[in-house]
């Protein structure tokens, strides 16, 4: 489903999106956000309604208003409060934290393993 072309509505035309840019999915109240690194599109939609239209596994939700891109991933704070997508710090609700981390690959399965020897 990946290669299949979404559009979204933009002042009246209809504009390709590349899903491989998007970084970070908004919630602002009745729209929604997409933001990639250079752009951004706002299109009267829900988070739920569109999560449910992209390709599944692509996007996590991390907050009720935040959903973020696997790919742009980069790091999940020590307090399990606290994101970073694409260089941008986001917050992560305990809610959705299992979910998350549910879905990404983790080398070294003990809490010991990120810290130094010595």
């Amino acid at each position: 489903m990946m290669n299949q072309p979404f559009f979204i509505r933009d002042d009246r035309r209809l504009v390709r999106l590349n899903l491989a840019e998007i970084m970070i999915l908004k919630s602002e109240d009745n729209y929604l956000r997409f933001l990639a690194k250079d752009y951004s599109y706002q299109v009267r939609a829900t988070m739920e309604k569109t999560l449910s239209q992209l390709p599944e596994g692509l996007f996590v939700r991390i907050h009720r208003s935040f959903a973020v891109s696997l790919n742009y991933l980069e790091e999940i704070g020590k307090e399990k409060d606290l994101v970073v997508v694409g260089g941008v710090p986001l917050a992560l609700s305990k809610q959705f934290y299992p979910e998350l981390i549910s879905r990404l690959n983790i080398i070294g399965g003990d809490k010991e393993a990120g810290k130094k020897a010595g």
